[in-house]
């Protein structure tokens, strides 16, 4: 009897020791097999675009090169100046620069000054016919997780340009008065960060410059004196909407860096453990790419419609928002890209819609020395038709309050916050949030799916 025992607990053993044989077999073969790819390899024009001296990114780079060292930012309390207080008002300098300092600080003075060369090299980017990154997708690999280290860098210097343009638009308003060469700079960086959208590996870094110089530009139309300098820039704003372009090549990038995601991180992990977990990896990786490649262009399709088309169609796509096909890759799965990317786009298009909407306002405040009762009494005098709210497909969300006004879109969810801050997602125009009312980036970025996933959508607004 205890000979049959001993039997059967060897066979039991043989047999898990061959399911474990077989089963590190096929994740051996499946780590190891070619993957199917969900990007072609760059054509030879697309490969020599990237390196071409046409290419506005290397221009970018000279400037980046001329950008003198910023101040170091001061502590609160500190001898020099010890009821230091930092503030947020959008003709701050220390704000515009993200640097903790008084505006008095000489070394800011001298640090926008020498920035002049950089500012320059920026403007003479502005005239090259187009902006890519020159990666070399053969040689890019990427390990799960590492790809906001990869790119800090690069995305800190671009940043640290945009805000230089800013901090200068500041400073001229303020010290000569010159509204339009102050506009010029905001616009500047605003344009920067248009350009750098254009590109799938700097989508969010554009947004995000502009979205920040879009307060200072707020706070300059407020102080604007002569309405002949609020024209050209109500026009530039309608030039860079109908600029914009469906934001496919965000959206490529992303696939792109799926197919070239290769390990996990090692920290921690060491022989058997790293092993399973980049076949794991893989298995994710191979799921989410055939998820990619069988619905490809309805994924392109998405990132192209208009945000009210996309909120009644994403609940409808079980097949795409459920199950976890590729959860674990680079933050999220292929249907939270599209979230992402276009939720950014809409974004932008409502700040430019929404400034055409303010630059009209103080224009009509120009001529009447009050801002109107509707957004109504803007046509057709000041715009031929009001710019809708790319969220919803209807007006702006206008009110007057005395001798000011609230102007904000609904924002992803289509329903009045009020505009206020955290406890909602619109976007506000008029007046801008402070940045301390403002959910940071990884916020943003996590609630992102949970904001689009609406099963009911609102009506349009009437």
């Amino acid at each position: 009897m205890r000979k049959h025992n001993r039997k059967v607990v060897r066979n039991i053993a043989l047999f898990v020791c061959a399911v474990l044989c077989l089963g590190a077999l096929i994740a051996y073969v499946s780590v190891a097999r070619k993957p199917v790819l969900i990007m072609p390899p760059e054509t030879p024009e697309e490969l020599a675009m990237r390196s071409s001296p046409d290419n506005a990114y290397f221009t970018l780079e000279e400037a980046e090169k001329l950008l003198p060292k910023a101040p170091d930012p001061m502590s609160a309390g500190t001898p020099e100046y010890p009821n230091l207080i930092y503030s947020w008002e959008p003709d701050s300098l220390g704000e515009a620069l993200q640097i903790r300092r008084p505006d008095d600080d000489p070394e800011f003075v001298a640090y926008i000054d020498a920035c002049g060369p950089a500012i320059e090299k920026i403007r003479e980017a502005f005239n090259k016919p187009y902006y890519r990154e020159p990666i070399q997708w053969s040689d890019f690999e990427v390990q799960q997780g590492a790809l906001w280290e990869t790119r800090q860098p690069r995305e800190t210097q671009l940043f640290q340009l945009g805000m230089a343009l800013v901090a200068r638009g500041v400073q001229t308003q303020r010290i000569s008065g010159d509204d339009a060469a102050a506009a010029a700079c905001f616009m500047d960086a605003i344009r920067l960060g248009a350009m750098l959208m254009t590109d799938g590996p700097d989508n969010w870094s554009g947004s995000r410059l502009q979205t920040l110089a879009m307060w200072r530009f707020d706070g300059w139309a407020r102080a604007v004196k002569s309405a002949a300098a609020l024209s050209p820039v109500l026009n530039q704003f309608r030039e860079l909407e109908r600029g914009l372009k469906p934001p496919v090549a965000a959206l490529e990038y992303r696939w792109r860096v799926m197919d070239n995601t290769r390990e996990i991180r090692t920290q921690n992990m060491s022989g058997p453990e790293h092993f399973v977990g980049n076949a794991v990896l893989r298995w994710h990786l191979a799921a989410a790419r055939r998820l990619v490649i069988r619905h490809r262009d309805e994924f392109r399709a998405a990132v192209a419609m208009d945000f009210p088309e996309y909120r009644t169609w994403r609940p409808n796509q079980a097949e795409l928002t459920e199950g976890h096909l590729g959860d674990s890759i680079l933050g999220g799965r292929p249907i939270d890209y599209v979230d992402s990317i276009l939720l950014t786009h809409t974004t932008i298009r409502a700040a430019y819609n929404g400034a055409v909407i303010l630059l009209a306002l103080e224009l009509y405040h120009r001529d009447k020395n009050e801002y109107p009762e509707t957004l109504d009494s803007l046509v057709p005098k000041y715009l031929e038709q009001l710019p809708k709210d790319p969220y919803t497909g209807g007006p702006f969300t206008y009110r007057r309050d005395a001798d000011d006004y609230r102007l904000y879109s609904l924002g992803p969810n289509g329903q009045d916050d009020e505009a206020e801050g955290r406890r909602g997602d619109d976007y506000a125009v008029h007046p801008r949030p402070k940045p301390e009312q403002l959910p940071n980036a990884s916020q943003s970025r996590q609630s992102v799916g949970r904001r689009v996933r609406v099963e009911n959508p609102p009506a349009a607004r009437p």
